[in-house]
């Protein structure tokens, strides 16, 4: 069915994200400046929680570092900036809402960490290509066009072979 498929992909997103951080922390480990399992700390925190306030100076002040180093530190091991990170994981988790509930946009956005609908709808636009509705639109005529009562075998539809049988 259409939401198992949505389901399994979104298992599998997050599976790979799992890995992904498991394989940085594992590489981590390794090396020795003496940041590096802070920033580790600090990012697994981001990706689990990208709706918490998240700001520049606070995180510098929980690392012990100043914001400029922490940037730097920051983008030099994970290839990103803190913040583009933060916003990153907030959309990440907006589209994965958006895909798999009927939850209002406004409520989204708040799960996300938005206060102000507007903002979250303009950087999801900025950064996805398409507006919070336009999303979820395309995604349901997605997992519509992927349900097996779509797919043809010879001309004739699945869902109308499975009925002869």
């Amino acid at each position: 069915s259409s939401f198992e498929s949505a389901n399994s992909e979104t298992i599998l997103s997050h599976l790979l994200w799992v890995l992904f951080s498991k394989l940085h922390e594992t590489a981590a480990e390794e090396l020795t400046n003496a940041h590096t399992q802070a920033l580790v700390r600090l990012h697994k925190k981001i990706c689990n929680q990208p709706q918490a306030p998240w700001n520049i100076a606070q995180m510098a002040e929980e690392l012990h570092l100043s914001t400029s180093r922490l940037q730097t530190l920051y983008k030099q091991m994970f290839g990103i900036s803190c913040m583009d990170d933060v916003i990153q994981r907030r959309l990440y988790r907006a589209k994965d809402q958006l895909k798999c509930t009927t939850k209002p946009i406004r409520e989204i956005a708040e799960n996300c960490g938005y206060n102000n609908v507007e903002h979250f709808c303009r950087q999801f636009r900025q950064h996805i290509g398409c507006t919070p509705g336009q999303y979820r639109k395309e995604s349901a005529t997605q997992k519509e066009a992927d349900s097996p009562t779509h797919l043809t075998l010879g001309g004739k539809r699945a869902a109308s072979l499975l009925s002869d049988i």
